[in-house]
């Protein structure tokens, strides 16, 4: 037997959001600002990440 396979296009749309309903703003878990440099980490963030990207920042942003 021979297998076929279609190729199937996505179509994807945004969901508009009706006025009762607000929009779900993120979180903001720690804010750094360096030599004009904006370091924002938001709630959620891997912690091992924004340590190492603090890091990076504090040590090369001059």
């Amino acid at each position: 037997m021979e297998e076929k396979h279609d190729i199937v296009a996505s179509k994807f749309s945004t969901k508009l959001i009706s006025h009762g309903q607000s929009q779900r703003q993120p979180h903001v878990a720690a804010q750094m600002e360096k030599a004009g440099i904006k370091l924002v980490i938001f709630k959620g963030a891997s912690s091992n990440l924004a340590v190492e990207l603090a890091k990076v920042m504090v040590r090369y942003a001059r």
